[in-house]
């Protein structure tokens, strides 16, 4: 057991000493919602309307859009380990308040393809990357306990901006919409995120690791991570959230409609998603502190499972809430683990980079899912089948996890 003086401190210590860089991580995953996919469908239609699109067209440039930025992500990431945090966390935000102005300025579907891109990269892919980051190079012995804290804007940002961009998309028109989208991260998020940061405090005192053995011959590089065998266990296990989530909300009107479910079915249920991200984001903190990362990351799959085998037998219409709180508890949980994790076992010189790395690929995933997932449909494959087979991808993901955890932990 940890001694007081290097025990992790609780939630309203931790605010209270270190409540501006907590609410600086709090700012930047909030921020990445500008450029989430559940935000972007929003304007989906008005897009298509603007840009002589139809659906499929629309997907596929998305569907680029989102590849190439997580071709980007390993090559922009890396800059949070060279430069100063708080110049990197400027430049990301303003990367993100030009994207927003690009997509309401765009013309044909070749600029806005270039919009999408960059606001896929400094919303999704780089302002999470600021939040989850910088947070965990502030802190050692309660890193798990800050991460959660932190990774709290990105429930609140499900739950806050599609209500509010849908009214102002109707009022407004979706231009009009992203250039408010704009005008709120320059005049409100940058300045307030440069004064947070300004007013931090020195960082945690470190301690021991908690649940694992700490690599002493130094800090590891992406090649190291990269050759490491556990690396490639592990990978399926992190990439299961972004591949079979996205996919399946992106075809949640198929999925209702097989299951004889209203669209505002599944709407309504997505409420249960965003609250049970929340919570277990704000549980599993302490749980990593005293018990170790790579204990909360072998077995956040877990809700998930129970989610999708809720979601193949049965059709009635409150196993939508069932699912979507599974989904997200197994994302609120596994969002701060696996950044406490890769902290513990890869070192802080170069986590920007290999965090950058392993976003690539969960990016990645998450442009290949909604093409596979309807080929399939389109073929004629069941729903059912669907999720018989991504809840065989969870089920293979958890054993080969656990094989390698087992092994960068030997080798740390």
């Amino acid at each position: 057991m940890l001694q007081p003086e290097v025990r992790a401190l609780s939630y309203a210590v931790l605010v209270r000493r270190h409540g501006a860089i907590l609410a600086f991580g709090v700012l930047h995953a909030a921020s990445s919602g500008f450029g989430q996919t559940f935000f972007v469908s929003l304007f989906q239609p008005a897009l298509m309307g603007a840009h002589g699109l139809d659906r499929s067209s629309f997907g596929g440039l998305y569907g680029l859009a989102t590849l190439a930025s997580s071709l980007l992500l390993p090559w922009a990431g890396r800059g949070i380990d060279v430069w100063p945090e708080r110049r990197y966390s400027a430049a990301v935000l303003l990367g993100l308040a030009s994207a927003c102005l690009a997509v309401a300025g765009a013309f044909n579907p070749l600029t806005l393809f270039l919009a999408l891109l960059l606001l896929r990269l400094c919303g999704q892919g780089l302002s999470g990357h600021v939040a989850s980051t910088t947070v965990a190079r502030h802190f050692e012995r309660s890193r798990g306990s800050a991460l959660s804290l932190s990774a709290l804007g990105f429930p609140a940002s499900e739950m806050c901006l599609p209500l509010l961009a849908t009214l102002a998309i109707g009022a407004f028109g979706y231009r009009a919409t992203f250039v408010a989208c704009a005008v709120i991260v320059c005049l409100l998020v940058l300045p307030l995120s440069q004064w947070l940061y300004a007013l931090r405090g020195p960082c945690e005192q470190a301690a021991p690791a908690v649940g694992g053995p700490r690599r002493t011959r130094g800090d590891w590089t992406r090649a190291e991570v990269l050759r490491a065998k556990g690396t490639w266990a592990l990978l399926p296990l992190l990439n299961a959230h972004p591949l079979l989530l996205t996919g399946l909300f992106l075809h949640q009107l198929s999925l209702s409609e097989a299951k004889g479910w209203s669209p505002t079915v599944m709407a309504t249920s997505f409420v249960a998603f965003g609250i049970s991200r929340a919570t277990a984001s704000f549980l599993v903190g302490p749980l990593i502190d005293r018990y170790g990362p790579h204990r909360i990351l072998a077995t956040c799959l877990v809700p998930l499972m129970g989610g999708l085998c809720g979601l193949g037998l049965s059709s009635a219409p409150w196993v939508a809430a069932v699912y979507l709180t599974g989904a997200g508890l197994s994302t609120g949980a596994s969002g701060a683990a696996r950044t406490a994790f890769m902290a513990q076992t890869f070192g802080l010189l170069h986590l920007g980079a290999i965090r950058s790395m392993f976003s690539m690929l969960g990016v990645l995933s998450s442009a290949i899912a909604p093409p596979l997932f309807g080929l399939w449909l389109d073929a004629g494959g069941s729903v059912v089948g669907l999720i018989a087979a991504c809840l065989g991808y969870t089920l293979l993901a958890f054993v080969l996890g656990l094989l390698g955890l087992r092994s960068l932990l030997r080798s740390a």
